[in-house]
């Protein structure tokens, strides 16, 4: 039993770790840079440039894998390119307003389900 339990723990860290790094690669692919996007579309090539830097966009991709998971790991999601904030209590927020809506569905279903059943 102890042995399927620590291979099945062994497939979830896999896994878990295979979509990380997609995940990183495929917002790595997208179309677009984000220095523009922050800078503005009227920014000058110097301007760019130096957000790429303070961002850490001109390291190689391995390097911004690591800075990236490292902190996702220390629970640092980042700051909110639009908001500014840092995105961990963005979610927290969110979680929380989902949780809400989730909990008033489920209780709408039931109590339907139980009356029409």
């Amino acid at each position: 039993m102890w042995a399927y339990l620590v291979r099945r723990l062994g497939h979830v860290v896999f896994v878990v770790a295979a979509m990380a790094v997609l995940i990183f690669l495929i917002t790595q692919a997208m179309p677009g840079n984000v220095a523009y996007t922050i800078a503005g579309h009227f920014a000058s090539p110097e301007q760019v440039a130096a957000i790429e830097a303070r961002l850490g966009l001109n390291d190689p991709l391995w390097t911004q894998f690591w800075r990236w998971a490292g902190a996702a790991l220390h629970g640092d999601m980042g700051q909110s390119l639009v908001m500014g904030r840092p995105v961990g209590p963005l979610i927290s927020e969110a979680l929380g307003r989902s949780a809400l809506l989730a909990v008033a569905a489920l209780a709408l279903t039931a109590a339907l389900g139980i009356f029409l059943g």
